[in-house]
């Protein structure tokens, strides 16, 4: 390929502009830097000394920030009175101010005091913190603080459950009398089922000392509960011997927070357990009612769909995904306007539920993406932003493999900027081979956008040699290498999946045999044509696997095609591909189908033109349709 970025026709004017400013990025490529390899290999191992000598390397490199950091990080003191540790700290918050470690290093000391000092002494250093450094457990501290308790405390330590911290500030709550004895109640059972039975215990503590006692039999309970997490199954055979001790309320509770994990394990009893449960959805925590929902999604059981969402706290009810499916529910149960009235309140945008909305709604999302900025205004951002600190030292930290680093720093640079800015950014970071961090710049723009960028066309000629061959439609393909791995060729997992489509290395060998390359070696991964020809070669088994479904594909993909069988088997009757995402039990797999799918929708639109001119024209399908029907 002669460029790095192929953009379709409807964008080709600012495509061709943005080229010509891309060899002259190419050139300026910041190359790697070796002592900041040496620097974070003596953090992770603790090495002192090898850390002070790549930190003297660094001396007068950009980069030294970071093993500046690194350095206090492993001094971090177990006591709050370290006077050199502080001062050390002071100079370093001094000397980088502006820079995202600055706060970073404040929150780690703060947590690090409030996990290990006394109450005193922590307090003091809350109390020293900019307002700026936020954590729940610091927020959870900053309202111990407070002289005159109120019930607005008592919304920090909801959700908190598992904080140390935060169980302290609910302490004094109960003291004070603001958390009242039905609250303590709920507070116990949620950390219970945080596997904090010892937190649902010290909230007991304190409520005896002003007079309130548990229900009966509620210490059997919260036992019970601590277990539902990592263990729904044992925790269904101990629920079956205490029932019987247990008020209609209580076995209530515990049935649906059993139900819940028992279909994360995609066990036959959770909907039955998750069912009979019902009445105490109200009182569950959030994650509990998402579960809930979940299930009642693949029994297309839209009552219990209202319920458990229906009694939702207000900023997860209001989330696009329960947005939509109460709008469904709605629909499906005769109230069309009402329903409509919530698909308008899904942000507008080109995630999954922003995609289905504007369909359900008929709105062409696409034409929101046609507007793009003035390209003197680009240019002259990127010729300042070219010689920012923070754009180089992404730039050597992701050229050193230091992605996390890398992407710490682009995160705290972005953010803020105008989207021309945010455009000259993408621009800087295609020209240096970067993009992942140029897609991370141009998705976040408002108003005027470069979807080139944020759904860019690399590889291109090999996706579509591959899916000619093999009967796939090549939006589905880019949409899975956008979402795998952000069109990085040599990115590799911790579990060694490999390259632009993350293929593992067992895999990658019996792709290999299957397509006939003999002479496969690993590292050939790292090609683009390697990569995408057995990762597609895997595509179209599984597609032919599970009858032509791209969500069961996808879902395949992601976690095994035992997985996604499992699941298709656990259906009662069929039900749409959006609904069978949904309620994927795994988390990792769910929203991975859900991006995949939302990429592909997109890139149909923005492949149009060259998939006309290799004759691999589709007419562009909606969201949809592309998800279909899920059959047992």
């Amino acid at each position: 390929m002669k460029h790095p970025i192929k953009p379709p026709a409807l964008l080709g004017l600012l495509a061709l502009i943005v080229m010509a400013g891309m060899h002259f990025e190419a050139q300026a490529k910041p190359q790697p830097s070796p002592p900041i390899l040496a620097a974070k290999k003596a953090f992770e191992s603790r090495d002192v000394p090898g850390l002070r000598r790549a930190a003297d390397r660094l001396a007068n490199d950009p980069l030294a920030v970071w093993p500046d950091y690194w350095l206090l990080r492993l001094g971090l003191p177990q006591k709050a009175t370290d006077k050199n540790w502080l001062a050390a700290m002071q100079a370093f918050v001094q000397r980088n101010g502006q820079h995202v470690l600055a706060q970073a290093i404040q929150k780690d000391w703060a947590l690090a005091t409030l996990e290990h000092a006394p109450w005193e002494q922590a307090a003091a250093v809350v109390q020293d913190l900019p307002l700026q450094v936020q954590h729940p457990a610091i927020a959870c501290a900053r309202g111990r603080l407070v002289v005159d308790k109120t019930a607005v405390l008592q919304s920090l330590v909801v959700g908190q459950e598992d904080s140390r911290t935060c169980i302290r500030l609910a302490q004094s709550l109960i003291e004070g009398g603001i958390i009242k004895p039905s609250d303590v109640v709920q507070r116990a059972r949620w950390a219970a089922l945080a596997g904090e039975k010892g937190h649902a215990d010290q909230l007991w503590q304190s409520a005896t000392k002003m007079g309130y006692k548990p229900p009966a039999h509620e210490p059997a309970l919260l036992g019970l509960l601590a277990a539902t997490r990592v263990h729904p199954s044992r925790a269904l055979e101990q629920f079956n011997k205490l029932a019987g001790q247990f008020s209609s309320e209580q076995k209530d509770f515990a049935r649906l927070s059993i139900g819940a994990w028992l279909w994360v394990r995609s066990e036959e009893k959770a909907w039955s357990m998750t069912k009979a449960g019902l009445p105490s959805v109200s009182q569950q925590p959030a994650q509990i009612q998402e579960l809930v929902a979940r299930q009642a999604l693949r029994q297309s059981d839209w009552p219990a769909v209202l319920a458990a969402t229906g009694d939702m706290p207000d900023a997860v009810r209001q989330k696009d995904i329960w947005l939509f499916w109460r709008a469904r529910a709605l629909e499906v149960l005769g109230h069309p306007d009402t329903a409509k009235n919530l698909l308008r309140q899904i942000s507008p945008g080109l995630g999954f539920y922003s995609l289905l909305a504007a369909e359900a709604l008929e709105q062409d999302w696409f034409a929101a993406y046609t507007e793009v900025p003035k390209r003197e205004q680009v240019v002259a951002h990127r010729n300042r932003l070219r010689q920012h600190p923070g754009v180089n030292r992404t730039i050597g930290l992701a050229k050193a493999g230091l992605r996390a680093e890398a992407v710490m720093e682009w995160n705290h640079l972005i953010n803020g900027l105008k989207d021309e800015e945010l455009i000259a950014l993408s621009e800087i970071a295609y020209g240096a081979k970067l993009p992942d961090r140029a897609i991370a710049a141009a998705i976040q723009t408002k108003q005027l956008h470069a979807l080139d960028f944020r759904y860019p066309s690399l590889f291109l000629e090999d996706v579509l040699q591959s899916s000619r061959s093999k009967t796939l439609q090549p939006p589905w393909v880019m949409g899975l290498i956008r979402q795998e791995s952000r069109f990085i060729t040599d990115i590799k997992s911790p579990v060694g999946a490999t390259g632009l489509m993350q293929i593992m290395p067992r895999t990658a060998s019996m792709l290999a045999k299957e397509t006939g390359q003999s002479r496969f070696k690993q590292g050939q991964l790292a090609e683009p044509s390697t990569n995408i020809r057995l990762g597609t070669h895997y595509m179209a088994q599984l597609q032919t696997q599970f009858d032509g479904s791209i969500v069961l594909a996808t879902a395949a993909y992601n976690a095994g095609p035992s997985r996604s069988k499992l699941w298709r088997a656990s259906l009662s009757r069929s039900i749409d591909g959006a609904a069978f995402a949904e309620s994927i039990p795994f988390t990792e797999t769910r929203d991975y189908v859900k991006a995949v799918t939302a990429n592909m929708a997109v890139y149909q639109r923005l492949l149009q033109p060259s998939l006309i001119k290799v004759s691999l024209q589709t007419p562009p399908q909606r969201l949809t349709d592309l998800l279909g029907t899920i059959t047992p």
